[in-house]
């Protein structure tokens, strides 16, 4: 029978208003988590901003993620730097947290993605898309500006 590893969080310390960081350590590695709310103007469609630092560890790890009904744009400096939609789940995934790995997420809440994509939120409920699928021109502006370096 394999033994669960039960995470440590820090306790949550406000930051500045609308800003929270919080610390968890588990044998494997430490995480750092910090969410950051929107802008009045962003906040009817925005639930917030957040990152998550992953210190360096022997090996990966999975992850626990529970189903929030928010759509989520998630980009990581290892396997997803040009950007990916994630769908609202429908139930728990386990995610595998690489060593070293840094993630930033902009969170919509329930529908709020919709003002942003041209895509219909429930068809991508329980997916994962790229993000220059959806936002090809956008990509492609970028991509010219860098010198059709890869984005």
């Amino acid at each position: 029978m394999s033994k669960t590893t039960v995470p440590h969080f820090s306790e949550p310390a406000n930051l500045t208003a609308g800003e929270w960081i919080f610390g968890m350590k588990t044998q494997k590695m430490s995480y750092i988590y910090l969410e950051h709310s929107p802008s009045p103007r962003l906040d009817s469609v925005v639930a917030s901003y957040w990152s998550l630092r992953v210190s360096e560890g022997e090996e990966p790890e999975n992850y626990r993620v529970l189903p929030d009904g928010c759509v989520d744009l998630l980009f990581d400096n290892i396997s997803r730097p040009s950007g990916v939609i994630v769908g609202s789940m429908t139930k728990a995934v386990s995610v595998t947290l690489q060593p070293n790995a840094k993630y930033f997420g902009v969170r919509f809440r329930p529908g709020g993605a919709s003002s942003f994509l041209d895509i219909s939120l429930k068809e991508i409920a329980d997916t994962q898309i790229k993000l220059k699928d959806v936002w090809r021109n956008a990509y492609s502006e970028v991509s010219n500006v860098m010198g059709n370096k890869q984005v």
